[in-house]
């Protein structure tokens, strides 16, 4: 764990998250039901990433409770339970890129309370919502028809797969690396 850097989320779960030492894995601590669903739904979603290659879903590479002893415990001033758990998911991080990420965006497809708001806007290293990506007059342009299309697609099928496991909560997540063409 000692090569890992930690940033705790600006999101609602206050989850914790960090990062291997090269970027290219991000460790997230998850609820106990977060954790149950995701143990739920992990036989059905390798045979879905195995078949659909060019998914948009997250790469889940492992799923871990993690036993710390009870510092209170420990020192002998609480009684309790000697050990916390902690569950934990391990992810390919999908902003691992040789490009500078300039700006990132969880978009969900909805703009309601979906903003980090307009003091924070522009923040780098920040993750924007819907309704920055909106105000900040930003769209997504797919070079052709044809790969647009299998963008549309590709969205849908992982959309259905995510509503055949019961999980109703989906984002887009995109990096915006600013390459100056």
């Amino acid at each position: 764990l000692r090569g890992l850097s930690e940033l705790v989320s600006e999101g609602k779960s206050g989850s914790m998250f960090f990062w291997s030492h090269d970027g290219r894995f991000m460790v997230k601590t998850i609820s106990a039901d977060e954790r149950d669903s995701l143990r739920d739904m992990l036989r059905p979603y390798k045979s879905y990433v195995a078949s659909h290659p060019n998914t948009l879903l997250t790469q889940y590479l492992g799923l871990y409770d993690l036993n710390v002893p009870n510092s209170e415990t420990v020192s002998g001033t609480v009684e309790g339970p000697k050990t916390k758990t902690y569950h934990l998911v391990v992810m390919a991080n999908v902003f691992n890129t040789f490009l500078q990420i300039d700006e990132r965006f969880d978009l969900k497809g909805s703009t309601r309370n979906r903003t980090v708001g307009t003091d924070l806007r522009g923040t780098p290293g920040l993750v924007h919502k819907d309704l920055d990506f909106k105000e900040m007059a930003r769209c997504i342009n797919v070079s052709s028809e044809w790969l647009a299309e299998q963008l549309r697609n590709q969205i849908q099928m992982d959309a259905s797969f995510l509503a055949s496991q019961g999980v109703i909560d989906y984002s887009l997540l995109l990096g915006v690396a600013k390459t100056g063409q």
